[in-house]
Formats: C-alpha cells, structure tokens, sequence
C-alpha cells in the first residue's frame, strides 16, 4: 500500500509540475502576443511621419529610431541597426510574427536598414517617410535577418 501510495504521489508532483510549466508558457506566450501587439500598434500609428537620419520621434524617425520607439518600454534598443541586429536573438523565416524587427543589407556593406514585421511579408519602416512596404522583390533581396527583441538570447 505504502509502494502505490508513494507511485501515486510521485504522478502527482510530476502532473502538477507540468501543469504549472503549459500555464506559466501559456501566460508567457499571451504577454509576447500582447508586447508584439502594441509593438505594431505604435509602428503603424507612425504612418506617415518625416524621416530624419538620427530621429527616434515622436514625429520624425530614421529606420533604427523607429524600432527603438516601437518596442520602448519593452525593451532598450540601440539607435543604429547594426547595432541592433548584432545583440538580439536570431529567429528563423519560417518561425516570424508581427511585431519581430527584419535587416537589411542594400549595400553589401553589412546591415543598414530595419523594419518592424506587420505580417510574415509586411513591415513598416522609415524610409523617405515611416511607410508601409511589402517584403517582396527589392525588399526580399536584401533580408538579411530577423530579430526578435523579447527573446532571451541563447
């Protein structure tokens, strides 16, 4: 007796140990999708803004400026993209979200742009003006990677 007793009590500990560990991924996962969310919400209402080389709003932006605005209070972020894309954590294409920064690289001269995703093939970013543009063709060439500023990196 005293033998399924204590089985029973080492399934217990072991289903409420991983019960605990799915509730607190899911919470965790619920303020990511929270975080990415008002990330877009702040890039998209920057529609429209002038672009200034070296501006981090909150009504002009350069590219860098306006990741570092879209994720402020989230996380600190460098004004360069270089910068930016050498600290965060590398996420894969296939494994993208709204709200995750995407680089550049036009001129082979290692990362000069940054965007902030809106889709898998969508960014807003700062360019003559903060602007929406499709990850297709010109865009698509140049890609050099994509970050995701609320990740631990590993």
């Amino acid at each position: 007796m005293l033998r399924y007793l204590k089985g029973l009590l080492v399934v217990f500990i072991i289903s409420t140990s991983i019960f605990v560990t799915s509730l607190w991924a899911f919470a965790s996962t619920a303020n990511m999708l929270r975080r990415h969310h008002h990330v877009i919400d702040v890039a998209e209402a920057q529609l429209g803004a002038a672009y200034v080389w070296g501006a981090d709003g909150p009504s002009v932006f350069d590219c860098s400026g306006l990741a570092l605005y879209s994720w402020r209070g989230y996380r600190s972020l460098a004004h360069n993209a270089a910068a930016q894309f050498a600290v965060l954590p590398h996420i894969a294409e296939r494994f993208v979200m709204r709200g995750d920064l995407v680089y550049f690289d036009f001129d082979g001269g290692g990362v000069d742009h940054v965007g902030v995703l809106i889709s898998p093939t969508r960014m807003v970013h700062a360019s003559d003006r903060v602007e929406e543009d499709s990850l297709t063709g010109y865009y698509h060439s140049a890609i050099v990677g994509y970050r995701r500023p609320d990740r631990t990196k590993t």
